[in-house]
Parts: structure tokens; sequence; C-alpha cells
């Protein structure tokens, strides 16, 4: 699926996760009203993939639920969650549950795509909450509880798996998380290697070292 037909999912389990809040019915009993209606309640097509998705993410919402409310109800401030309008209630269940419990989604894509479709389903106000909501989740929630950690690895030349295996044992013991290793190719490095972790760069390339001998050859 590429961005639109993912986010298009998300908005039909949005929509049916809405109807089930008052039918109670499952999901497959929802889409199957949604497709018998014929005044168009969905304005977007949907293949066999996205409702397939549309349907896990339904059932990870509805089954993390009580969990799910807890960590809302220790993210607000003064407000109860009972007071909270239905809709942001839904977007942010279901971009909580998609962030924590669906491990090939990553988690700034769950809240970047929950605001968006808040500013959809919802108002400017409300994705401006959501934001922060999830935001605080995310923060105290994705990184303690899954204790993983993000690094993208530039190295000079491929790389077989035992090696890449061997690389993130090393970034597993030095950084104390699991890592989450992406590997890319950069054949301009020579040799050496560029990581990011998280929103911190390290540069132990040649091709940087050769660059800064050249800076200081030429302060002589």
């Amino acid at each position: 699926m590429n961005k639109e037909e993912k986010r298009n999912a998300r908005c039909l389990c949005l929509e049916i996760l809405y109807a089930n809040s008052y039918s109670g019915n499952s999901f497959k009993d929802v889409l199957k009203n949604f497709f018998n209606q014929n005044n168009n309640i969905l304005d977007y097509n949907l293949n066999e993939e996205q409702i397939k998705y549309a349907s896990k993410l339904f059932e990870i919402t509805v089954n993390n639920i009580n969990n799910v409310d807890k960590m809302i109800i220790d993210k607000l401030v003064n407000w109860e969650i009972k007071r909270l309008a239905l809709m942001d209630k839904i977007i942010l269940r279901m971009s909580i549950s998609e962030m924590l419990f669906l491990d090939e989604i990553p988690p700034k894509v769950s809240i970047s795509e929950g605001v968006e479709i808040a500013k959809k389903y919802s108002t400017v106000d409300s994705s401006s909450f959501v934001n922060g909501i999830l935001d605080a989740i995310y923060n105290e929630h994705y990184k303690d509880v899954k204790n993983k950690v993000s690094v993208h690895a530039i190295v000079s030349s491929e790389m077989n798996k035992d090696d890449a295996s061997l690389m993130k044992e090393k970034l597993d013991r030095v950084l104390n998380k699991d890592t989450d290793l992406s590997i890319e190719v950069d054949s301009s490095l020579i040799g050496g290697i560029k990581l990011r972790i998280e929103n911190t760069f390290l540069d132990a390339s040649i091709k940087s070292q050769i660059n800064n001998v050249k800076l200081d050859l030429m302060k002589i």
C-alpha cells in the first residue's frame, strides 16, 4: 500500500470503530452495512489489502481499549476522558494501538497520521490536542516498554547477514537497547561508517577523516 491507501485504510477503521461504539457490531458486519448503502458513505475506493489492514487495526484497538484508555487518562490535565469528544477519543485509541502494537509501523508515522486524520474528521484544535497526547505517550511508553532505539548505518560496501547481525549485537550491547537497525551503502565513504542514532549523528567514515585533514592543511 502507498501512503494514501494506508491512510484510507486507517480512515475506514476509524469510521467502523465509530459505528461500533454505538452498535457494538463487528468489523465485518459494519463493513457490510457500508457497502450495502447507496449514499456513498465512503468517499474513497478500497482494495483487499486495505480492508485487511483496517480489520487488523480495528481488532488491535478494540482488544487494547482498556489499557490504552488508562494511558490517555494519565496524560489528561484537569480533564476527564468521558468529556473528550468521541471522535477524538477514537482517533487516540486507534493511533496509540497502531503505535504500540503494530511493530511494522514506525511510531512517528502513527503520530503524524493520527494528527492528519484528526484534521479531517475533527477540528484544528483537536489535531493539536491529539498530537500532544500521542507525543507524550510515545515518549513515556514506546521507548520504555519496547526498549527500542532506531539506528541508521551508512557503510561503504554491502554487508552480509552475519556482519549485519554482529553490528546489531554490538549496538544492542553498547546502547543497552533493542536496536532497530537499517543499513545503507554509500561507496563514496571509502571506508568506516556513519551512524544516526535517533537524532544523534556520528561520522567515523574515511571520507570524513580525509576532509578533516584537507581542512587542517588549508589552515597551514
